[in-house]
């Protein structure tokens, strides 16, 4: 909690995505009104005498909607960026769990070791005193001192990882990297195990333990899990959104929207203020550049496909990359089952 509140890189991530939020209401928008002043004079050069005032205010229509189609691209946008948000928390959350097992995994190291060193002193000790009196040979002091010599350079080792893990948990948490840290708490190795299932044949009695994990279902789970919740699926998603709310836009572009401009005029010396005004209605002509705005269409064709073809890429890198973690999963298991149930 510490972490995802005082990160300075994941408030820079949640800044961006407010400024993406702020676009939104940008784009929505109408164009702004236009005002303007125009001061004829005839039959003098003077710029202090004038004939008459003509004023103007226009204001552009969106009826064609492509404001809407702007703001759709930019909620679409704004929600991909959500989507580095929480791809960077969950980024930040990993990298602390795994720092905080690795902290854990050199504290427990260390303790061990600190326990073999004392063991490996005394293995030494009475193998010298044995061989002073002629029970031990020579090469049994030397394996012996050669195994305290191991532990020694070890420890070397594992206080390296422990100032590493120190590290990166005080920087995750915006601290300095020295400060002291609580020792952790001791690692408990957590196996995947269904519940246990009853014998129909034996409905009655004690149900045996058949701790069999189906892997292959749980493989299934992790993807479909994975295809569903990924940040970065996510956030592709929105990124085909707003391609296709910029590819509407594009093809909008064709329908020019109308101009109502009023014009109101004030002569010189007249006895009331305004003595007439005009009203007309103006659009723009885009059939005459054809070719911008038919490259235009086409660009944004191309940053859908892309967008689309990003997608399917990243539902196959997704698959890929949760096979391959659930494998390691199944392995790691495997080898803890081995280690439990053989060698100790």
């Amino acid at each position: 909690s510490v972490m995802l509140t005082s990160h300075p890189a994941l408030k820079a991530a949640q800044a961006r995505w407010e400024a993406m939020r702020a676009r939104v209401q940008q784009a929505r928008a109408w164009p702004d009104a236009r005002v303007g002043l125009d001061v004829e004079r005839s039959r003098t050069t003077q710029f202090t005498s004038f004939t008459d005032n003509e004023w103007m205010a226009a204001q552009e229509l969106p009826l064609s909607g492509k404001n809407l189609q702007r703001a759709r691209a930019s909620t679409a946008e704004a929600a991909a960026a959500f989507g580095d948000v929480r791809r960077r928390e969950l980024d930040l959350v990993a990298r602390a769990r795994t720092a905080y097992w690795r902290y854990a995994n050199a504290s427990v190291r260390l303790e061990l070791n600190q326990r073999n060193e004392q063991l490996s002193r005394d293995v030494v000790d009475i193998s010298r005193s044995k061989y002073q009196v002629g029970t031990r040979q020579l090469s049994d002091v030397l394996t012996a001192e050669f195994e305290l010599a191991r532990s020694l350079e070890a420890r070397l080792d594992i206080e390296r990882d422990l100032t590493e893990a120190q590290s990166e948990l005080n920087t995750l948490m915006n601290r300095a990297p020295h400060e002291d840290l609580p020792p952790p708490a001791r690692p408990v190795f957590k196996p995947l195990v269904v519940p246990p299932l009853r014998d129909p044949s034996a409905a009655h009695g004690e149900p045996p333990d058949q701790f069999l994990f189906d892997w292959p279902v749980f493989h299934h789970q992790m993807q479909s899990g994975a295809l569903r919740h990924r940040p970065e699926l996510l956030r592709a998603g929105q990124l085909i959104e707003a391609a296709q709310a910029r590819y509407t836009l594009a093809r909008r572009e064709w329908i020019p929207d109308p101009e109502l401009r009023v014009e109101a005029r004030q002569f010189n010396g007249a006895a009331k203020g305004i003595s007439e005004y005009d009203t007309g209605l103006f659009i723009r002509v885009p059939w005459l550049n054809r070719a911008k705005y038919k490259a235009a269409i086409e660009e944004a064709k191309k940053n859908l496909e892309a967008a689309r073809h990003e997608l399917a890429a990243l539902e196959i890198e997704t698959q890929g990359m949760v096979r391959n973690q659930s494998r390691r999963v199944e392995i790691f298991q495997k080898h803890y089952e081995f280690v439990r149930d053989n060698l100790v």
